[in-house]
């Protein structure tokens, strides 16, 4: 498999995932198609047709857009797609991005000799019959140090067949903020990602009207969409003017509102590793994270932005991020922040480290084959 920017491609790379709603891992997704293209590589992106990001595939990459799975007809209906898929030979590497499709693609391309590369996103409960089914691909690309120890000590996977490739976004390059004028708050906060359970967003409200309670002047706006949507919306309203709060939806412009605040915070119960820290990294901003997951793998307390215990309230949250803005620290953050992003987490490099376990299957295949022909 080339990796060379213009060079023939010598391989097909077919990604699937459930869809390409605008979300983290689907960004991945869509990254990865653009950036192998780019190369020269032959790619291919299966998903649920619809979804908002179908517009940002290149011309060129070929696109499989399904209908919904669901139930066994729907599930049988994505084996066969990715069986037909295989068969005229455009690919010889399916790149699986959700544990169930990793399932289906298995079972779609047993005997075909192509390897399933499984990319690992989140941290799952090792439940038995989880550990029986999951994570069987040829290879597993684990988001962050937290995903790689769950998938060996959680789920009992080789570590020979694990690597960690840390996600990573486009450059979006170092941006000033913008200061609007007279009387604009002295600290901006944003938060990026779904309003669900697991992102917390009732928790990044009640930490921002912490922040105005100890005497910070701050306002906050949490770019998203999601299931409790309505219900942060109607706590902020019961909660009275004190939270300053907004929540302004779904943006397609994610580094441009990173870049109009000072702060990203994060306020999630479960995490694998963000895009949204990356994110904030890139553009120059301190950002605020628990210390869940693999965040702690980019984010190093006081250099390259504030870890926290997942355990502390909205109240201790807001006391160690007014210890840091009262020292003058936050603003420094930024800078060390990007540079840490440019020198680890850029797509390219990224890019780079998957196309390597691309070869690392396709050699494993290749053994497997010559074994079973002797």
């Amino acid at each position: 498999m080339s990796s060379a920017s213009g060079s023939a491609p010598r391989s097909g790379v077919l990604q699937i995932n459930d869809d390409l709603v605008v979300g983290g891992v689907e960004r991945v997704v869509v990254n990865l198609a653009v950036d192998l293209h780019s190369r020269g590589h032959r790619v291919g992106v299966m998903a649920e047709l619809g979804g908002a990001l179908w517009g940002d595939v290149p011309d060129g990459v070929r696109r499989f857009e399904l209908e919904p799975r669901g139930g066994l007809v729907g599930n049988l209906r994505w084996v066969s797609a990715i069986r037909r898929a295989v068969r005229d030979g455009s690919w010889q590497v399916v790149h699986v991005h959700q544990r169930a499709l990793s399932i289906l693609a298995r079972l779609a391309l047993v005997g075909s000799g192509v390897p399933v590369v499984e990319h690992v996103h989140s941290l799952f409960e090792p439940t038995p019959v989880a550990r029986m089914a999951s994570f069987r691909g040829d290879r597993l690309i684990a988001c962050g140090s937290q995903v790689r120890a769950m998938l060996e000590e959680g789920f009992g996977r080789r570590p020979d067949r694990i690597s960690v490739v840390t996600n990573a976004v486009v450059d979006p390059g170092e941006r000033e903020r913008a200061r609007s004028g007279v009387g604009e708050p002295e600290l901006r906060i944003v938060g990026i990602g779904r309003l669900s359970e697991e992102k917390d967003p009732f928790r990044f409200v009640d930490v921002v009207a912490a922040l105005r309670r100890l005497g910070i002047a701050c306002s906050a706006r949490w770019f998203g969409d999601g299931p409790l949507r309505a219900d942060v919306e109607e706590f902020v309203r019961s909660a009275g003017p004190e939270h300053h709060v907004s929540f302004p939806g779904v943006s397609t412009k994610v580094a441009s509102e990173i870049a109009a605040a000072d702060v990203v915070l994060l306020t999630s119960k479960r995490e694998g590793l963000p895009l949204t820290i990356l994110e904030g990294m890139g553009v120059g901003r301190a950002v605020v994270t628990p210390d869940v997951g693999s965040c702690r793998d980019v984010i190093i307390d006081g250099e390259t932005g504030v870890l926290y215990d997942p355990s502390l309230s909205a109240s201790e949250i807001a006391a160690k991020v007014a210890a840091v803005y009262a020292t003058g620290d936050l603003a420094a953050l930024g800078p060390a922040a990007r540079k840490y992003f440019v020198e680890n987490c850029s797509l390219e490099i990224m890019t780079q480290r998957v196309v390597d376990q691309y070869e690392i299957a396709l050699r494993g295949k290749r053994l497997e084959v010559g074994e079973g022909n002797r």
